[in-house]
């Protein structure tokens, strides 16, 4: 097979579909039918039906074969932990961790998933955000109710930062973390099988171009609250519209709550008929019919709820970093004043 078995966890939902339309629509430009796409890049985690997670489960369990009708259609599983422990294929080849996760346990677990098979071998990408680089220590503090405290912006555990700024072996250091006595380490199978750094190359990290990778294709708070009551309440007068008014839950089949949620999320970012079907075609058999419509209901709903903000709060305006730079500066000078 040309793509081979692949699990690409994130933390958030909403970033996993985008990148799953993003990489379907990858797919189709390098020439693959969008059917074969859609097959191909599959989204699992928590809000799926029962059905559709075992579903793709058993599809993703086939073991591949010499032509593609006899292997499994599904190569790339875009997942949250809901596909865990649980998940004990032997043929994963390579997973890959969309940046920090909340703690070094969980990384492992992850990668853990790649290779289970007694003959396989396969590979843990990390994906780290730059900013790892240069954030700062989080002491976890111990609470005395129920659930933990979010480390603040900018910060990182303390496992998780040893790991991302360690220049010798990476996987020494997390066994190192686990316990294990590391004193007279060697690699398992050679320099060449461990790590980035023990194969003299530096560590593979996230490159922004011009924009917020993070964000894109997630649009802000005001403007989903806006698309999302836009399309219920085009859903609803649809559904009005329509012979069949005896159920009172008709409007659901107009546009499913599921495509609803998922839509809103995206809302600024879709402006086509083929980013619309990306996105949710595969899970709205309705979609070519209304199409044109929710684009429509969506750029003013956008358009609508930003002026509005705009409006109510005004314009930011970022300060220059020139000017921070000098007030940090004269900051210190009257510090260093009043210590003197």
């Amino acid at each position: 097979m040309s793509v081979k078995k692949t699990v690409v966890y994130f933390d958030s939902i909403s970033t996993l579909e985008t990148a799953a339309a993003l990489l379907t629509a990858s797919l189709v430009k390098m020439g693959y039918s969008k059917t074969a796409a859609m097959n191909a890049i599959q989204e699992y985690h928590s809000e799926l039906a029962t059905f559709d997670k075992e579903s793709i489960s058993r599809e993703f369990m086939k073991a591949d074969g010499e032509t593609a009708q006899v292997s499994s259609r599904h190569r790339i599983v875009m997942a949250t932990d809901a596909m865990g422990m649980g998940i004990n294929n032997p043929d994963i080849q390579t997973v890959v961790q969309w940046k920090q996760p909340a703690s070094l346990c969980t990384l492992w677990q992850r990668a853990g998933r790649a290779a289970r098979g007694a003959s396989c071998t396969g590979k843990f990408i990390w994906l780290i955000d730059p900013a790892c680089r240069t954030a700062k220590v989080y002491h976890e503090v111990s609470q005395t109710g129920t659930g933990s405290k979010k480390p603040p912006v900018g910060t990182l555990p303390q496992d998780l930062y040893n790991v991302i700024n360690n220049q010798l072996c990476i996987r020494k250091s997390i066994l190192e973390f686990f316990g294990e006595d590391v004193r007279s380490y060697t690699h398992p199978r050679g320099a060449a099988y461990c790590c980035n750094l023990c194969q003299g190359e530096t560590v593979f990290s996230l490159e922004y171009s011009s924009t917020r990778t993070q964000k894109d294709g997630v649009s802000q708070k005001h403007q989903v609250a806006a698309a999302k009551a836009a399309l219920d309440r085009w859903r609803r007068e649809t559904a009005d519209s329509l012979p069949l008014t005896n159920s009172r839950s008709i409007y659901k089949l107009v546009m499913p709550d599921e495509v609803l949620d998922k839509v809103s999320r995206s809302a600024s970012f879709i402006n086509t008929v083929e980013s619309l079907e990306l996105l949710v075609g595969h899970r709205w058999a309705a979609y070519k019919d209304y199409a044109a419509t929710v684009i429509e209901i969506l750029k003013r709903a956008c358009g609508e709820s930003t002026q509005e903000k705009i409006s109510k709060y005004g314009t930011r305006k970022r300060q220059p970093l020139q000017d921070i730079t000098n007030l940090s500066q004269s900051r210190v000078m009257k510090q260093q004043k009043v210590n003197q």
